[in-house]
């Protein structure tokens, strides 16, 4: 009662706070429902800290915090989660995922650390990969998050490191076009396939993502004015 009570002052106050530090020993499962509810209305609160013993000890006691991310008003750029005991607190699989399906329309948050990832395998990576790039087509990576650009640094996959790098430019039209030229326009994946699939929003960008000249111009630009009866109707 004493957490519900909190946080409902908390959702209810006109308060400028930007950071919160919480200690979650005992919120339990219903007191973190009142926090998913009280965080999101806060527009200001832009890093949480959350320190625990055995909050986080199963699978679904995660959830909260990936629906709390999920919000649509939610603000935070920054989530920190220490566990205290990190022996059956680690984050799982199921955890990861929760958390990348949360982050896949999430355009604030830049840092997500939780302290233990020893239980993260191939498949959870995997997850949260395919959310900062999907590779299943140009309007996919497009649309991909381009936003988070620090995970807790234990254990990453090489494949993630680079997107998380490539994620920290603030130019985020950019960062959408090195993906999509390293997934689709390298020299060992170009496919003209891929245009006629795109949407007609994308395409006038993917073409001048292919490549440009010392001069700046696109290498299709350059393409046409070589060889123009190639393209003569």
């Amino acid at each position: 009662e004493g957490w519900n009570t909190f946080f409902s002052l908390l959702m209810n106050s006109n308060s400028a706070l930007e950071n919160l530090y919480l200690p979650c020993h005992d919120i339990g499962d219903e007191g973190f429902a009142s926090m998913v509810d009280a965080l999101a209305s806060m527009s200001s609160l832009k890093r949480l800290y959350l320190v625990s013993i055995s909050q986080f000890s199963t699978a679904a006691s995660w959830r909260p915090l990936a629906n709390l991310l999920q919000h649509p008003n939610c603000s935070l750029e920054a989530l920190y989660i220490y566990i205290v005991s990190g022996i059956g607190n680690s984050i799982n699989d199921e955890g990861v995922i929760g958390f990348a399906n949360a982050l896949a329309n999430n355009l604030h948050l830049e840092t997500l650390y939780h302290s233990t990832t020893s239980a993260i395998t191939p498949r959870g990576w995997s997850a949260l990969s395919n959310v900062l790039c999907n590779k299943s087509s140009i309007d996919s990576i497009y649309a991909s998050n381009h936003t988070l650009s620090y995970y807790s640094s234990r254990n990453i996959p090489s494949d993630l490191v680079s997107l998380l790098q490539m994620n920290q430019n603030d130019n985020k039209f950019e960062v959408a076009r090195q993906k999509i030229i390293q997934q689709h326009f390298s020299k060992s994946a170009n496919s003209i396939q891929d245009f006629l699939e795109m949407e007609l929003k994308v395409l006038p960008c993917a073409i001048s993502w292919i490549g440009r000249d010392g001069t700046g111009f696109p290498l299709l630009y350059n393409l046409v004015r070589s060889m123009p009866s190639l393209f003569d109707s």
